[in-house]
């Protein structure tokens, strides 16, 4: 629907429509566009506005605009210059950029890091991911739960990472933001993968990073967000073939990597492939 307000008012009388909104909307219908996974399409809408100085002059407009492109860039397989993208909308709007829509470009830094960008740019910025996060509803009280999770992660700190999660996991699902729900779940699987597996008995909540991925995928709409589901499934293939279920991991990266195709996510297919290369190396020095 968002899309089809953003069309509808890019259709209306431009005498009757200030270039202002015009700005709006179309950086809405590119996000739109973004989030249907029509990546190039949304690259090719939102990418002249930068020059627009309506633009450069309004952090409203601005950051999320970068973090379009941002976004666009780890679709294709660049997470680093998706992070240092993404980290340029917060350092060009400057002080004046409404403090919600900084955080919001933090938490797709945070995602983007996850998905295999490097550590150095944000431990290079460390100073914004330490800002106390404006809002009191589950969905900003997750938001800040992650950011103190990656602070102590980057940190090395995995347990304490893993317990904050853990402490508002459930406030975070709550919230009405199904995307940032899914990736909730999608870093605290993440966070088990690595190091000493952490006991969860006993609060009701899935230890097995394997539960919380396929939760996630629940969770993720149902149409568009392929980037995520695909990412999730890669993840989800990885945490299968590490407990020893082989042939499940093998059918859930075959997913990952036919949906990677259908949505011409190059990075997140080209990941799949070295998955699966990995799977086959080990399996066959273990046959050996």
């Amino acid at each position: 629907w968002a899309e089809t307000y953003a069309i509808q008012g890019l259709q209306l009388d431009p005498r009757r429509v200030s270039g202002a909104r015009v700005l709006n909307l179309q950086i809405r219908r590119a996000w739109c566009r973004a989030n249907l996974d029509q990546v190039e399409l949304a690259i090719r809408e939102a990418g002249p506005l930068l020059d627009s100085p309506m633009v450069r002059l309004a952090p409203h407009r601005l950051i999320p605009l970068r973090m379009l492109l941002g976004f666009c860039q780890l679709f294709a397989g660049n997470p680093s210059r998706a992070l240092e993208e993404t980290l340029r909308s917060i350092e060009e709007a400057g002080e004046g950029a409404p403090a919600a829509l900084q955080w919001e470009a933090l938490l797709q830094s945070l995602d983007i890091f996850l998905d295999g960008a490097p550590k150095d740019p944000i431990l290079n910025r460390v100073d914004l991911f330490r800002a106390e996060r404006p809002g009191d509803d589950p969905d900003a009280r997750g938001a800040a739960a992650r950011m103190r999770a990656l602070l102590a992660q980057l940190e090395s700190r995995p347990d304490e990472a893993v317990s904050i999660l853990r402490e508002w996991r459930e406030t975070a699902m709550r919230g009405q933001r199904r995307t940032s729900k899914a990736r909730y779940l999608h870093h605290l699987a993440i966070l088990l993968m690595v190091g000493d597996p952490i006991s969860m008995e006993g609060d009701g909540l899935p230890a097995d990073p394997v539960d919380l991925l396929e939760q996630e995928l629940r969770i993720l709409p149902d149409v568009g967000a392929g980037y995520h589901r695909g990412r999730a499934l890669l993840v989800l293939a990885e945490a299968l073939w590490r407990r020893g279920r082989v042939a499940e991991g093998r059918e859930v990266l075959e997913r990952s990597i036919e949906l990677a195709g259908e949505i011409q996510a190059r990075g997140l297919r080209n990941d799949g492939l070295r998955l699966g290369a990995r799977m086959e190396a080990e399996e066959g020095g273990n046959d050996a």
